[in-house]
């Protein structure tokens, strides 16, 4: 059970602290001393270091007064004699402060007049539905839309063409890139073919770099076209 005391007319202490104490099943010592749980100040000094005391016992919140000058409860000309049991509604007098005590009850109802409806479930939707739409076919896949026979690919599959479905974008690029790796390589092929060519007849062109076979067989072929011709020998009979 939560205890709430708020101070009336009052939004902010002159030290800065709330008007307002919040204890949820625990007590709080209240006084003028800034060692307490709630400091009420007060410069004529009329309200005491450690003026009264709440406790919380056997389910309820205890009002006990430990002052010089007395606490009133409810406008009772008559100071606390005796532990008070805090009610819903009281009005707690220390010094010049008039304090309003709400107990859990009265604080939820506040918070719950104004706080939105809860969720009462999926049930609670059931006459939102959409017009057309079954609850109880929830888990249904929805109805596909009709096939017209109006659009540009029905009549191109009507005159027996090929239906003019546009590539996804997965395949588009994978052509392409396809098609760039094809080109790069064939321009990776067509420069090596080009400098093998130009680097074989650099090093044909150079005798040095010739290898030793092909130097011999131009040796010799060269040998043969410088050597005179053979005669052939006379055979005709003496006459």
């Amino acid at each position: 059970m939560m205890l709430v005391l708020t101070i009336k007319s009052l939004d902010q202490l002159e030290n800065g602290e709330a008007a307002r104490l919040t204890l949820d099943r625990h007590g709080a010592r209240i006084g003028r001393s800034p060692h307490m749980d709630w400091c009420l100040p007060d410069r004529r000094s009329y309200i005491s270091s450690a003026h009264c005391e709440i406790e919380y016992r056997e389910g309820a919140y205890w009002l006990v007064d430990r002052s010089t000058n007395g606490t009133f409860v409810n406008r009772s000309p008559s100071r606390l004699a005796a532990p008070h049991p805090i009610a819903d509604g009281d009005v707690i007098l220390i010094g010049h402060y008039e304090i309003e005590a709400r107990l859990d009850g009265a604080v939820r109802q506040d918070a719950s007049e104004a706080a939105p409806p809860a969720w009462g479930g999926w049930d609670s939707h059931a006459g939102r539905e959409p017009v057309g739409v079954d609850p109880s076919k929830w888990d249904q896949p929805a109805p596909r839309a009709a096939i017209s026979g109006l659009g540009s690919a029905s009549s191109a599959w009507a005159a027996g063409g090929t239906c003019p479905i546009r590539p996804s974008i997965t395949e588009r690029i994978f052509s392409s890139s396809s098609t760039v790796s094809r080109r790069a390589c064939q321009r990776a092929a067509a420069r090596s073919s080009n400098t093998f060519s130009r680097r074989s007849n650099s090093r044909l062109s150079v005798p040095e770099l010739q290898p030793s076979f092909i130097r011999r067989g131009r040796a010799a072929e060269t040998s043969r076209k410088e050597r005179p011709p053979a005669t052939a020998p006379n055979t005709a009979a003496p006459c």
